[in-house]
This record gives C-alpha cells, structure tokens and sequence, in this order.
C-alpha cells in the first residue's frame, strides 16, 4: 500500500511578490511608498494610533504590544 503524499504547506511568496503586495497595502491607505518620505510607511499609518495618551491607557497591551508599540516610538 503506498504512503499518501507529505505536504509541506504553502509554500513562501518569493520576494518581489512580498514587495509587491506591500506597495500594494500601502497604496490603499494613500500612502506612496515610492515618496521621499521622512518616515518609514508603516509608521505613517501608526502615528495616529501612537500620539494619543488615552489609546495607550485605554487597552491593556501584553508584553509583546508593548514591544511593539515601543519599538514604533522609536
């Protein structure tokens, strides 16, 4: 009796469509990720989230929320 195939899963975007798809995420938001911005885009879109007090205060973060949010202020 044969043994049924293994499946790896899905396999890894490769990197040009990685980048593609990003360009494309941050085209929704209106954001061009060709632009001479002086930050990076995903900071763009987090700046709202990070420059009020009441967000940070409002929700409880785990650890790694924290990390994140700390690394972003960076």
């Amino acid at each position: 009796m044969p043994r049924p195939r293994r499946t790896r899963g899905p396999r890894p975007h490769a990197f040009s469509n990685k980048l593609l798809l990003n360009q494309w995420l941050m085209s929704l938001f209106g954001i061009d990720p060709f632009a001479d911005n002086k930050e990076r885009p995903f900071h763009l879109l987090a700046d709202p989230i990070t420059r009020t007090r009441s967000s940070k205060q409002k929700y409880r973060l785990t650890d790694a929320g924290k990390h994140l949010l700390k690394s972003v202020q960076e």
